[in-house]
């Protein structure tokens, strides 16, 4: 039987049968396959899933990996980053943590599901990850059968939709999301789905770009490039990137043929979450304050193989004058902070 309770169109909602080829509603019979332990609940294809399956295939665990041509341990260099999304719900794997069902949504290779199951101080936990890209979950798969892992956590992998979550109601106390909701055409229709399957007082965490500070980081890198005649075209286009998801924000039939689709704002998450019923709703900034007003600028232009110096240093001189006017505690996640948490409380 699975680890988890699933919803069939048979109405039918608890754990399926498994053989060697199936998982099997234990009502109406109807199977999905069973790659390797994996339950396969769709094998529809879209643009998303091409792009997906072809840098998971090739050895990447994002896309700008593959754009950057760098191959890293994903597994290993963000497993503090998959802590810290842990740490921001209030759990300290410091300490012993027991007992929780986790869903790791969208997850890619699925490197938040490795630290986490594979972390010695959560115990007797129950985590599912699933990934629309068959790839990063065979990816993740071949990585925990690799662990020696003495904790107790049963782990849960299959490939389903977003959009169309086979879990039933009331299944996890966590779930967690690194840069989902903005690939998504409907995250508001994901977000009430993920209320319905929250146990109450639930929570779910996701790491989400934001529209003010991209688009002030890229509107100043703009600026000055012009001004110090560097026109760079990985400079133009990210520009250009952000403006347009900004500018048409809200239509769909441009947006759906993009891979990122959406920049956010805080108070339209603040005002969905609420609007669909969730009892506390909080934006809290990933990064912290000096990494921004001096990290990320020469983070990105490095991204963009950028080596100019005095490019770099004319960009940081212009950016903190912007970065100063939003320096504060009650300012920061709402503004310049182009990367938060968004945490939905149920």
């Amino acid at each position: 039987m699975t680890v988890f309770n699933y919803n069939c169109d048979c109405s039918y909602s608890g754990t399926l049968q498994k053989s060697k080829k199936s998982y099997i509603c234990p009502n109406c019979e109807k199977e999905w396959r069973n790659d390797d332990g994996i339950i396969v609940f769709t094998d529809e294809k879209s643009n998303q899933t091409d792009i997906y399956d072809d840098v998971y295939s090739a050895g990447y665990s994002s896309i700008d990996q593959k754009n950057i041509k760098s191959q890293t341990d994903t597994y290993k260099t963000n497993k503090e980053l998959a802590y810290l999304y842990f740490d921001a719900l209030g759990y300290d794997l410091k300490n012993k943590t027991e007992n929780l069902s986790i869903l790791d949504a969208a997850c890619g290779i699925g490197w938040t599901t490795a630290a986490l199951y594979c972390n010695e101080r959560l115990l007797n936990s129950k985590i599912h990850a699933f990934d629309i890209s068959i790839s990063g979950i065979k990816l993740l798969n071949a990585y925990l059968k690799s662990q020696k892992i003495n904790n107790k956590n049963q782990i849960e992998l299959s490939v389903q939709d977003a959009m169309d979550m086979k879990f039933s109601a009331n299944s996890f106390d966590v779930i967690m999301g690194s840069s989902i909701l903005h690939h998504f055409d409907h995250y508001d229709k994901y977000i009430e789905a993920c209320f319905d399957i929250l146990k109450p007082s639930g929570k779910a965490i996701f790491g989400e770009p934001f529209a003010i500070g991209y688009g002030i980081v890229y509107s100043v890198m703009k600026v000055v490039s012009s001004q110090m005649w560097h026109h760079n075209k990985s400079i133009e286009d990210m520009y250009i990137d952000t403006s347009v998801r900004i500018q048409k924000s809200n239509d769909n039939d441009y947006l759906k043929n993009l891979v990122d689709k959406h920049l956010f704002l805080p108070d339209e998450l603040l005002t969905l979450g609420r609007n669909i019923g969730f009892k506390k709703v909080e934006i809290k900034p990933l990064n912290n304050i000096e990494y921004i007003k001096n990290g990320l600028i020469p983070e990105l232009y490095e991204n963009m193989g950028i080596t100019k110096k005095k490019l770099i240093k004319k960009t940081l001189q212009t950016y903190k004058i912007f970065f100063d006017m939003f320096n504060s505690n009650v300012t920061y996640n709402r503004t310049i902070s182009p990367f938060n948490y968004v945490i939905f409380i149920k």
